[in-house]
């Protein structure tokens, strides 16, 4: 699983892994990220969600993109381009409503 926009300390991730304990590896991806995680299980990339993501195609069954569409400068081109690391290629956001604004 991965969060787009995780947050400097990724804190929905950390909570993912202890209340899913079957979650093998989280993946946080973020503009800021802390470096130091609270859990083995988590890793962190420091990254710009506008550009090409360094993930393999897919990567993830599932990835959270909270509060972050909004904050891309073309949500569009940065959904089609880094749509390849999900697996199902499929996208629900609350956050679309507000970022078409």
């Amino acid at each position: 699983m991965a969060d787009f926009g995780c947050g400097y300390h990724a804190k929905l991730l950390n909570k993912i892994i202890i209340l899913f304990p079957g979650v093998s590896q989280a993946v946080g991806i973020d503009l800021f990220v802390n470096s130091a995680t609270t859990s083995p299980k988590i890793k962190l990339i420091k990254t710009d969600l506008n550009s090409h993501l360094p993930l393999s195609d897919n990567s993830f069954d599932v990835v959270i993109c909270s509060a972050a569409i909004e904050h891309l400068s073309d949500y569009r081109q940065a959904l089609r381009r880094n749509s390849s690391p999900i697996k199902a290629r499929r996208l629900s956001d609350s956050d679309l409503a507000r970022a078409r604004q």
